[in-house]
């Protein structure tokens, strides 16, 4: 499945300005339009699950029938909550740029192009690439007070791939939520299946998400994990379905 803003936005630094606004515009009309899927998916989903519900109910397997729908009705909350907590990152990330691109443009600026900060001790002198200037090439006094500091430009960078970071997490989520969701509309749930979508949407939720959810939901006050290895705890893509009945028995 395509990540809505890697896509569209993966050659933004590399842009300029009106492209990268075409970019970020098109990323906003890929989630906008996952939105609108997700919304008639969730009815066709309801139907199906209330279906589901009464064949179960007649077959008197009720424990896994009211699981199986606890369970689809949280993996919609927790889309949504994904989606929104997408688009206010990107929103963020856009707005960080635009600082990072402010403080470069007001930096001191060597003869040979390079951009530097002065560090707020006045000791040292640092180009934006992070290398250290030695007295030869530039004596901290040169630089004006009213140009951004080192510690400023480095505190807005660390404060960039922070956000980068988040996304990357929702990102690894909303995967992990795809696959849940193809495991629940194939059916035949193992109680070892149940379990490790309960810890994926309780204990592994990344805290954007977390705060957008309804405080009903288990994942809104539970402990958080690290949401870094996803990938490795959190792989469905191999559980067998293609026996049902087989799998239909909690312990």
């Amino acid at each position: 499945m395509m990540s809505d803003f890697e896509t569209a936005l993966e050659h933004k630094d590399h842009m300029q300005s009106g492209e990268a606004h075409e970019l970020r515009q098109e990323g906003f009309r890929r989630q906008d339009k996952r939105i609108v899927e997700r919304a008639e998916l969730t009815k066709d989903e309801q139907a199906e699950s209330s279906n589901l519900l009464t064949a179960l109910l007649v077959t008197g397997d009720t424990r896994y029938a009211a699981r199986l729908q606890e369970l689809n009705e949280r993996v919609g909350y927790h889309q949504n909550a994904t989606i929104e907590a997408l688009l206010d990152n990107q929103e963020r990330l856009d707005e960080m740029q635009e600082r990072l691109d402010h403080l470069l443009a007001t930096a001191y600026e060597l003869p040979d192009g390079r951009k530097v900060f002065e560090t707020e001790d006045g000791q040292r002198v640092f180009d934006q690439h992070g290398n250290a200037l030695s007295l030869s090439e530039i004596d901290p006094d040169q630089i004006p007070d009213h140009h951004p500091s080192w510690e400023t430009w480095t505190s807005a960078n660390d404060a960039n791939d922070a956000l980068r970071q988040e996304r990357q997490e929702l990102l690894a989520y909303q995967d992990k939520l795809d696959q849940a969701q193809t495991l629940i509309d194939q059916g035949g749930l193992s109680a070892d299946d149940f379990d490790d979508l309960d810890n994926l949407m309780t204990s592994n939720v990344p805290d954007a998400v977390r705060a957008r959810l309804p405080a009903s939901d288990p994942a809104f006050k539970a402990p958080q994990a690290s949401t870094s290895n996803l990938d490795d705890r959190f792989d469905f893509s191999d559980l067998s379905v293609t026996d049902p009945a087989s799998r239909m028995s909690l312990k």
